[in-house]
């Protein structure tokens, strides 16, 4: 039987809307990570450099820092493409934008299991939807885009983007299950995700048991439940468990992460933040292998075994962290709880969308209209959502955390607002034009200051100061102090070299301060560790001491101290091609 013309005529116009999304979204994320290619953040330059071990061996993925998802698909990128180090900076944000794609498609499946959840009671016969089917899709994908780069961005290397897309693909299993898809493969691939979720980030671990008791409530009434969740959580297990179990093994103690320990450390019990813990604060433990102090004047920390990277320190903190217990304090729970509304308040506001959002949605129930509650159980299927916003509330939460349960809740919102029959065709118009307009708009005033990046591209710091320091001949595999925080100093890693000791921040102030002969005292401390030679930002270090020399292009200052043989070939002659 042939379809009618009308039919026709929708499958082309829904065909044509899918296509023009997709080559829109691909498009906006190709902008944001070729504008921002040469970004690196601290966290990132860990997740290469794991994943450049991880080459070799997959026990480099045992970190209790680090999760091993990410690093092992960079792993697979660098093992496949093998970027010269200058584009191994870009190779991670193409992985990004890779993910970004994938999480697209996750975004897309949830938004159709919305979709076929979505039912209208007799009781709300005389309603419509604010966003029926292919205006909810479109609405879905501009939310996406602009949470990608108000929420999440493609400038950070980190796992956010994986995690987004694997919470947005787990909440999905959970809408399939509700609304009756009750098969063994639904819960494989619900336990699965789960899994898979825990090896991208350690607080997935907690959240995975969430997602699991959301799906026996879904089921409790049915003949399956106990087997489906059961299902689930043993695939969630299988492939969580043996991660644990070397993690454990490593460790010599059981554990999942030592990351949430920190932390809550960190965080509530207002330990340093990061790096050089030294049990100055009381209940917090002691220290097994901390860094180790030089100085007692100044704080001159040296690192420089036994944990490999460009900065020990932030290549795996639970070893340095070792011996850390964190304990419970009321005020400084209190105080993260304040933080964490204030974070999911500007969180809400970025660009003012989500208000727009609301407004429209407050004016559209104010005229007859509401939220459908006619369709399957909503609260176990927004539980892991609001578990996620609570857990980080309680430690420390940032928006790119909780970006997948925030999609998931702007989208049940979306779907399941309902518009009153009565209300004239124009109004409910500008309504839908509100919802679609306003990330629209944020989103192109975000892509045109990519487009004026772009136009006036900016110089690749942290390559020029790897280039100039081969170029003094501090060469790949050279051992290096720097004064100022060593994780900013991505152009260690592109240089191939080690910083094994810092003058922490805010100590630079007291070196510039220190007369010519105690400075030079301080130098031959770093040449004593095995620095052959030393890097600063400060320009105030600099001043007025020839010894110091500006490195072309980058900002920093270097002096020599030795002079060492290459290890290998230097890493920023290696070709830009």
């Amino acid at each position: 039987m042939e379809a009618k013309p009308s039919q026709q005529h929708s499958e082309r116009y829904r065909t044509l809307l899918r296509v023009t999304s997709w080559g829109t979204v691909a498009a906006l994320g190709l902008l944001q990570a070729w504008t921002h290619r040469h970004a690196m953040n601290p966290d990132g330059i860990s997740y290469l450099e794991i994943g450049q071990a991880g080459i070799s061996g997959w026990h480099a993925f045992v970190n209790a820092y680090w999760s091993p998802l990410y690093p092992f698909f960079l792993s697979i990128v660098l093992r496949w493409f093998r970027p010269s180090p200058f584009w191994e900076f870009p190779a991670a944000h193409f992985l990004n934008l890779a993910i970004y794609l994938a999480g697209y498609a996750c975004v897309e499946f949830l938004v159709g299991e919305f979709l076929l959840s979505r039912r209208v009671s007799t009781a709300n016969a005389d309603r419509k939807y604010l966003l029926p089917g292919e205006e909810l899709r479109l609405s879905a994908t501009v939310l996406y885009v602009w949470a990608s780069r108000y929420w999440l961005g493609t400038v950070l290397v980190s796992p956010d983007f994986l995690v987004a897309a694997i919470f947005c693909l787990s909440t999905a299993m959970l809408l399939r299950i509700c609304r009756g898809e009750h098969g063994w493969l639904t819960f494989a691939v619900l336990g699965a995700t789960l899994g898979l979720g825990f090896l991208a980030k350690a607080p997935m671990f907690l959240l995975g048991f969430v997602f699991v008791f959301a799906t026996y409530w879904l089921v409790r009434d049915s003949a399956k439940a106990f087997t489906g969740p059961a299902m689930a959580l043993l695939l969630f297990l299988a492939i969580s468990l043996p991660f644990v179990a070397a993690l454990s093994r490593d460790k010599h103690r059981l554990t999942f992460n030592d990351t949430s320990t920190i932390s809550y450390a960190e965080y509530v019990d207002h330990m340093p933040l990061f790096v050089h813990w030294h049990g100055e604060i009381p209940l917090t433990g002691t220290p097994v292998h901390p860094t180790r102090r030089v100085l007692a004047d100044l704080p001159l920390f040296e690192f420089a075994t036994p944990v490999p990277g460009s900065y020990p320190p932030w290549y795996d903190p639970s070893y340095w962290y070792e011996g850390l217990r964190a304990h419970f304090s009321l005020h400084g729970e209190l105080l993260a709880i304040f933080r964490a509304a204030n974070e999911y308040l500007k969180m809400f506001s970025r660009t003012g969308v989500l208000w727009c959002i609301l407004v429209v949605t407050v004016w559209v129930t104010s005229r007859g209209g509401g939220l459908d509650h006619s369709s399957c159980s909503w609260w176990p299927v927004l539980l892991p959502s609001l578990a996620a916003l609570t857990m980080y509330s309680l430690v420390h939460a940032e928006t790119r955390f909780v970006t997948g349960a925030g999609m998931v809740l702007v989208l049940w919102a979306l779907t399941h607002v309902q518009i009153a029959a009565t209300l004239p065709r124009k109004k409910r118009a500008g309504a839908k034009a509100v919802v679609l307009l306003a990330p629209a708009i944020a989103i192109a005033w975000s892509a045109m200051s990519d487009l004026q990046r772009l136009a006036r591209p900016e110089p690749f710091v942290a390559w020029e100061a790897a280039k100039a320091l081969h170029g003094i001949g501090v060469p790949a595999g050279a051992k290096v102090g720097y004064i100022g925080p060593g994780a900013e100093a991505h152009w260690a890693h592109l240089a191939g070299a080690q910083i094994i000791a810092e003058i922490a921040d805010p100590g630079w102030n007291r070196f510039a301060a220190l007369d010519e002969e105690a400075r030079h005292a301080v130098l031959q401390k770093f040449a004593q560790i095995g620095a052959v030679a030393v890097i600063t930002r400060h320009a105030e270090i600099a001043r007025g001491d020839p010894d110091w020399q500006p490195l072309p292009n980058s900002g920093l200052f270097v002096v020599v101290l030795a002079h060492a043989e290459p290890s290998r070939a230097p890493r920023a002659y290696q070709s830009q091609q």
